[in-house]
């Protein structure tokens, strides 16, 4: 039942983490910066938050977790970015929306490389572990 429960609170709590982030970005970055450092930062830490909290919450599979749910995550952002830039009335202008799409997939595809990183931290580790008893 913990096992069915994790998995289904995965896009939750990713969506969770990154929106935390955003809120803490908002409350610091915003304040200081302009508003494109801000729109970087929160493409940048939200992206990294969203995918490995879908990484550390995933009971199992943790990598494929990762890589679906920052595949997902991309995937629909791009398509929100060109139905925005297409409908003629963006929120910014189109360099901004670009860059930040940009920043996110790349935020997104550092986050796969970490969990797949920790995963294999994690397999030396235990095979250390085992090796000594």
């Amino acid at each position: 039942m913990k096992t069915v429960l994790r998995w289904i609170a995965v896009l939750p709590g990713a969506f969770a983490a990154m929106i935390l982030v955003n809120i803490l970005n908002g409350l610091t970055v915003a304040i200081i910066f302009p508003d494109f450092i801000d729109e970087v930062c929160k493409s940048w830490f939200g992206s990294l938050a969203f995918v490995m909290a879908a990484y550390y919450i995933a009971p199992s599979g943790k990598v494929v977790t990762a890589i679906v749910v920052a595949t997902t995550y991309c995937a629909i952002g791009i398509f929100a970015v060109v139905i925005n830039l297409r409908s003629g009335q963006p929120d910014h202008p189109a360099w901004i929306e670009i860059t930040t799409t940009v920043i996110t997939v790349v935020a997104s595809v550092l986050a796969c490389m970490m969990a797949y990183s920790f995963d294999k931290d994690k397999e030396s580790q235990s095979l250390k572990e085992s090796q000594r008893n």
